[in-house]
């Protein structure tokens, strides 16, 4: 049987976490930032996608901190002290 999907909107009414508003006021910059980005819940958290290529994902595990998983294979060439990992196929902002 296929898992229902659901709405990002109807995930984060349904969220449990300690940094819930966070994770709300980066949602809405994310989306802010061009209107082609598309949002969906991919592993159990928001996620985007901007020209069909999946891009940025929440990881909501942590409960003392705003993890975000930027998985697009240019992330890993981009210099910004925000971004930490050395994985050659992501990189994290927390």
């Amino acid at each position: 049987m296929a898992k229902k999907k659901i709405t990002v909107d109807a995930f984060m009414a349904e969220l449990d976490h300690p940094l819930k508003a966070g994770v709300q006021a980066v949602r809405d910059i994310i989306k802010g930032v061009h209107p082609g980005i598309g949002e969906l819940v991919k592993w159990n958290a928001p996620s985007y996608v901007y020209s069909n290529a999946d891009f940025v994902t929440f990881n909501l595990w942590k409960k003392d901190a705003i993890h975000l998983v930027f998985h697009h294979p240019a992330c890993v060439t981009i210099a910004s002290p925000l971004l930490e990992g050395d994985y050659p196929t992501r990189r994290m902002l927390y």
